[in-house]
């Protein structure tokens, strides 16, 4: 009867790879390749189901800083500042914020000209009378085509403010606290 020549030369190769081997130096070496060990620290170990995800994208003001919001997983539980998602710093405003301490869904690159103060220019004029305008479904402001509203509560009808010089540069805002002015300086182009 003919032996299985694959399996007798697979077992003579582990019991040589064992031999040589100190105690531990193969659970590792397994280890270290994903297999066996520690399911929490392993490399395809799984995010843990108690943590804070933290967006990429958003982008805001406060005391004159523009930053940007850095994509990252806080594990929870954690206190005070440990549980707070990074910032990275963008740029400093010469006039100071538009609107501090808004965050908005903004691309780097374009967050000092959309979050500093303006410097001079009329980026918006007088509302007119326009076509009924579609409900609501925010609390805050939204720039449609180039016309920016008000949105007082979900549902209602929304306020024409200003009809945008260049066009809208950003869609809605939903921040308590922010004036018209403001959000003509948030959510219009400035070229």
């Amino acid at each position: 009867m003919p032996r299985p020549v694959g399996r007798v030369a697979v077992l003579c190769f582990l019991l040589a790879f064992l031999a040589g081997c100190e105690r531990g130096c193969a659970k590792s070496w397994l280890a270290d390749r994903g297999i066996g060990g520690d399911p929490r620290t392993s490399p395809s170990a799984i995010v843990p189901l108690n943590a804070i995800d933290c967006p990429d994208g958003l982008a805001r003001c406060r005391d004159g800083v523009v930053e940007a919001s850095l994509l990252a997983t806080v594990p929870a539980p954690c206190v005070g500042e440990a549980c707070a998602c990074p910032w990275t710093r963008v740029a400093t405003c010469e006039r100071g914020c538009t609107a501090d301490g808004v965050e908005m869904v903004v691309e780097r690159d374009e967050a000092e000209d959309r979050l500093c103060a303006p410097t001079a220019g009329a980026l918006a004029l007088p509302a007119q009378a326009t076509t009924p305008l579609t409900p609501c479904d925010i609390r805050g402001y939204r720039c449609d085509g180039a016309v920016l509203e008000q949105c007082d509560d979900d549902g209602a009808p929304p306020r024409a403010v200003a009809v945008c010089t260049h066009r809208c540069a950003g869609a809605t805002i939903d921040a308590d606290g922010v004036t018209n002015d403001q959000a003509i300086s948030l959510l219009c182009a400035r070229r």
